[in-house]
């Protein structure tokens, strides 16, 4: 708050340019314990049987209606999808999707998701127009030891393991990864029959 205070006076542009980045820092660490303590019972919760694509439809909804420069078209294959997962299944898909967008500085911020039958399971492909991820960076992504600034992806990672699932990256574009990256999350299907 003071530093707030003192950013409104008039100040030399660099003592004031050192204060912005001052409030960008402890603004980000504000947000980075944030979601850090939204899945605090991440290990004790009990998994029930929720359905996939209504909680993707969400997820998609709350995006589009907090980045409105964002075109985002999206492919259900299916009209049932349950899974065996909790509250924090919200948690994953907004972790996904908002870094296929807050790391895209293209203009539009294009994504595209998909829900389908893989596997036994269901597959949701998270797909950006952004720069894309380097061959180095992605075989270090998922490494909680080598974090690239955020805890989101660790977060997602560890809620689809807890559903028995995995997530993965590659390029959009195969062989060319300046074209935008490509999150695909795999979760076992809640039964046989898929409903």
């Amino acid at each position: 708050m003071g530093t707030e205070i003192l950013a409104t006076t008039s100040l030399d542009p660099k003592l004031a340019s050192l204060i912005g980045l001052n409030i960008e820092s402890v603004e980000r660490a504000q947000n980075l314990i944030q979601k850090v303590q939204a899945t605090r019972g991440l290990l004790t919760v009990p998994l029930t049987e929720k359905s996939l694509r209504n909680a993707l439809e969400e997820s998609v909804g709350a995006l589009k209606a907090t980045y409105d420069d964002l075109e985002i078209k999206v492919n259900y294959r299916l009209r049932r999808s349950k899974v065996k997962a909790d509250q924090y299944l919200d948690n994953l898909l907004a972790n996904l999707l908002e870094n296929a967008t807050i790391h895209n500085n293209r203009s539009p911020r294009r994504v595209w998701v998909t829900l389908r039958e893989s596997k036994g399971g269901y597959e949701i492909s998270i797909a950006d127009n952004g720069p894309g991820i380097s061959n180095e960076k992605k075989e270090n992504l998922f490494d909680p030891e080598r974090r690239f600034g955020g805890v989101g992806i660790h977060q997602a990672l560890r809620i689809a393991q807890k559903y028995g699932g995995y997530i993965s990256v590659e390029d959009r574009i195969v062989n060319d990864s300046s074209q935008g990256a490509k999150f695909l999350v795999w979760l076992l299907k809640s039964d046989a029959s898929g409903s």
